[in-house]
């Protein structure tokens, strides 16, 4: 028998829990206004898991005409890096390739859906074969792909990127079956409850979830806990498993560990807090008779398609009636074509390397932004201050969207955090509670 199928959480962070916020913002930067505009700004991730914060930024970045800003990111597991890859050149392929509302589409189906529809199956088939080469040749990545800066990762670690793709590219699906691993996973947690699972999922969304972001809609909630399929877009079509959702996890079998793929992520909390929850267009959070008009499922299309195309165009999104007018290169080629904004570029960095960035003279007093995760927040330590900038800022994940923590834990959680953030010389830049989930 198998035991330590982890908790609901889930061993990996397949997305965010906690809306994407800009991480530039005025008003959580204020004191970054004395940095001269040609300056690069350096922030560092510490375990978001997913890109909403890197796309949110760069989108708000280009609209504004902000400084340049230059992401290092430091993620538990490999998997979620080779995510973060493929998300990225979703976002930045040229519109002869990927219309605005295809990249919408797919980016959400990938990101949040168990099952996607064959010809989803079909571009991650071919995506794979892209990806391959460029993890296994940087001079190939640089020059088709400069955005995303992949020469500080080790070897091992490029070379494990290159496993996940090829899993990827496989199209048996009985190799990852993926809907009976989710069933396995919710007979573990739920138990004796599993017959009665529908009662549960109606339990944590009115007792747990509803009062944080009623824009979910109950069903919405209900129908993924049952069935791990959050965005549907399309009617029917989705029966092929993500493989992008894969990874391993070492579990104990009849006392000797083994190494078991599956699906390990989050099956509580849901993939509609990074996109789904906060909008900058507040006629999709309108209610009718204490009911909302729209769901979770509008704003995270509305809020993908926004930041892309403003990341794109350097204008505000109005609706889709707007066109986007790209530079295509003129020369056919095979491989695909990205945009490339030259205000940006994403740096990955060794999974396990977070603790021994203030070791290294490079980092010192580097980072002008730093976030860190609720799961990573432990990295956050007396030594880290070395890499922060002059008037740097901390960004600090709550447990607020976590669902099966109490609220006196929540209380407690934040209470420790800001008590590591002052050992590491920071101080409140505002009112901080779990109420909040920065």
């Amino acid at each position: 028998r198998i035991r330590n199928m982890v908790d609901a959480f889930g061993s990996i962070t397949w997305w965010g829990f906690s809306p994407a916020i800009d991480l530039l913002d005025k008003d959580l930067v204020s004191e970054l206004g004395i940095v001269p505009s040609e300056r690069e700004i350096n922030v560092l991730m510490i375990g978001a898991g997913d890109v909403r914060h890197v796309l949110k930024t760069l989108a708000q970045n280009r609209r504004l005409k902000r400084p340049k800003i230059k992401f290092y990111i430091i993620e538990n597991n490999v998997e979620v890096l080779a995510r973060h890859l493929l998300f990225l050149s979703i976002v930045l392929e040229t519109a002869d390739q990927l219309g605005l509302q295809e990249k919408a589409e797919l980016f959400l189906e990938l990101y949040g859906n168990l099952l996607i529809r064959q010809q989803v199956a079909d571009y991650i088939k071919t995506k794979s074969e892209h990806l391959i080469r460029m993890v296994t040749d940087l001079d190939y990545a640089r020059k088709v792909f400069p955005f995303v800066d992949l020469t500080q990762l080790k070897y091992k670690e490029r070379d494990f990127l290159e496993g996940v793709f090829k899993f990827w590219k496989r199209s048996d699906p009985a190799k990852f079956d993926v809907s009976t691993l989710w069933d396995q996973r919710l007979r573990y947690l739920l138990k004796a409850r599993y017959d009665a699972r529908l009662g549960v999922f109606d339990w944590d969304y009115s007792m747990k979830l509803q009062d944080k972001a009623s824009v979910i809609h109950s069903k919405q909630y209900k129908h993924w806990r049952e069935t791990g399929i959050a965005f549907e877009k399309r009617e029917g079509g989705y029966e092929l498993p993500n493989r992008t959702l894969a990874s391993g996890l070492i579990l104990k079998k009849t006392g000797e560990s083994v190494l078991r793929r599956g699906y390990w992520g989050d099956m509580i909390n849901s993939p509609y807090l990074g996109f789904g929850i906060e909008t900058e267009n507040e006629d999709l959070l309108k209610k009718a008779n204490n009911v909302h008009t729209r769901t979770a499922c509008d704003v995270a299309e509305y809020n993908v398609t926004s930041h892309v195309h403003e990341l794109l165009t350097g204008t505000k999104y109005e609706g889709a009636s707007g066109t986007i007018i790209e530079e295509v290169p003129e020369e056919k080629s095979s491989d695909p074509h990205y945009l490339h904004p030259v205000d940006a570029t994403v740096v990955f960095l060794p999974s396990n390397s977070a603790a021994g960035l203030p070791a290294k003279e490079k980092y010192a007093k580097l980072f002008d932004v730093v976030y860190f995760s609720n799961s990573m927040v432990h990295h956050l330590t007396p030594d880290m201050q070395a890499v922060f900038a002059d008037n740097a800022t901390v960004v600090l994940e709550t447990t607020k969207f976590m669902l099966d923590l109490r609220p006196e834990q929540s209380e407690e959680f934040v209470k420790k955090i800001i008590g590591m953030a002052t050992a590491a010389g920071c101080k409140p830049s505002k009112p901080c509670g779990y109420d909040n989930a920065h």
